[in-house]
Formats: structure tokens, sequence, C-alpha cells
């Protein structure tokens, strides 16, 4: 940015929309259908998912079009790869299981095999983990997160959510 642009406005905009977002995942609840619970994120991390990718995959064919060097297109689509890997996960509860889906992929951690589950409360994020080593993330971006952990201590053989003042690192 040019010198004396007003940067603060920025960070303070971009704090304030980050907050509005973890307030709004904290006020809407989990959606039930068929006898499960579904944990999505709210809608402007879809909408912010679904225009982020779109916005970078156009400027890439535009850079591409216009013959421009090709480092440029590879920035372009990484950030167009680094969108798709990131996409919010949906998060289901069932009568025999926690399950995370993204695109085509499911994890799945049976109630028997939970072995523990941690709230960051920093971050905001409980962390579901399984004996088979499987980790199930609800972010401070998704909804319900006070429901999510009494379903999963009502469900698992773990009573006890571990409180973890610390950010949230996988």
């Amino acid at each position: 940015m040019a010198n004396g642009s007003p940067t603060w406005l920025i960070a303070f905009l971009t704090i304030i929309g980050v907050r509005y977002v973890i307030d709004l995942a904290l006020t809407r609840k989990a959606r039930r259908a068929h006898g499960k619970l579904a944990f999505d994120v709210t809608l402007p991390v879809r909408i912010g998912f679904i225009v982020g990718p779109s916005f970078f995959g156009g400027l890439a064919v535009l850079a591409i079009l216009q013959h421009e060097p090709y480092w440029m297109d590879l920035i372009l689509l990484s950030f167009v790869a680094l969108g798709l890997i990131a996409w919010p996960r949906l998060i289901v509860i069932d009568h025999e299981s926690v399950s995370s889906h993204v695109w085509w992929w499911k994890k799945s951690i049976l109630w028997n095999q939970v072995t523990s589950v941690r709230y960051y409360t920093v971050s905001l994020s409980t962390q579901v983990t399984g004996s088979n080593g499987i980790k199930i993330v609800h972010t401070g971006f998704h909804v319900d997160s006070a429901r999510f952990r009494e379903e999963i201590t009502k469900r698992s053989r773990v009573h006890v959510v571990e409180r973890v003042d610390k950010i949230f690192l996988r």
C-alpha cells in the first residue's frame, strides 16, 4: 500500500468482520434432518469460500489469456487450490458416530471410539479425537458449538470436555 494509506482501517474492518462471523456462528443452530444433526459453517464463510477461489480463478484465466509470466499464473492458481483444499467441513452427528464431510471425503469416529474432547477457549474450537487417531474439529466458524460439545459428551464415553486456554494448532 502507498505511504499514508489507512492500513489501520483495513485491519480494524477485518477484525470486525471476523468477530461478526464468530458471533453469527454462536447464535445459529444446527440443522436436524433424517435423525441427524448437521453443523455447518455460517453463510458468510460459505460465500467467502465460493467467491475467493472464483475470483482468483478468474484472475488466473485473465493472466493466462494476456500471456503474463508463468509464475503469476501459478500464484493465482495456488490461491484457487488453497481455497478448495481448505473448504469448510460439514460435521454430522448421528446415532452411531460423529463424522466430518468435505467434497468426497468422509472421516468418522464411532461413539465407542471417542477418547478425548478438547475445547480451545481462544479459538472457540472443539477437537474430538478417536482411538483410531482421527480428529474432527468443530471450529469457531461452525454453528452451535455448545450443542456440539453437549451432544458429544452425551453420546460418547467421554463425559468431560477438557478446556484448553490456547489457540488450537493441529
